[in-house]
């Protein structure tokens, strides 16, 4: 499931398999020039991939042409191990749903955050005050 989001100012991305929540996906939250990124690959740790913006030579840099959005850059495994490496996602979205991401409706209790200051299980924090 591919789904994409403009919602209070936060342009999201997200993919995962609705019915096997441990497959493969990805949540991207691009918000004032900032990029909060999650990939889990099945079989592997919860947050396998984590993106920390600045850390460890770790970029990315989002570009959204009309219905197309794309994140490209370097990631780090989770943990610090191992040298970042190019990653690229492209999303050509059918529509953009002005609401919260699907995953914040899933049950929490494996889930990892982004960003780490989000409450635990929460994959997607949107401060109050926005």
């Amino acid at each position: 499931m591919l789904k994409c989001y403009d919602y209070e100012d936060h342009l999201m991305v997200e993919a995962h398999n609705a019915d096997d929540l441990e497959a493969t996906g990805f949540l991207m939250d691009y918000y004032e020039n900032n990029v909060n990124l999650s990939i889990g690959v099945q079989g592997g740790d919860p947050d396998q991939f984590r993106y920390e913006e600045g850390t460890d030579g770790q970029t990315a840099e989002v570009t959204r042409d009309g219905a197309s959005v794309t994140i490209t850059g370097k990631i780090g495994a989770a943990g610090g191990s191992g040298a970042p490496q190019r990653f690229e996602i492209a999303a050509n979205c059918a529509e953009f749903f002005n609401t919260p991401p699907d995953s914040s409706k899933v049950d929490p209790s494996d889930l990892p955050s982004v960003p780490s200051s989000c409450p635990a299980g929460q994959p997607l924090c949107i401060p109050e005050d926005n």
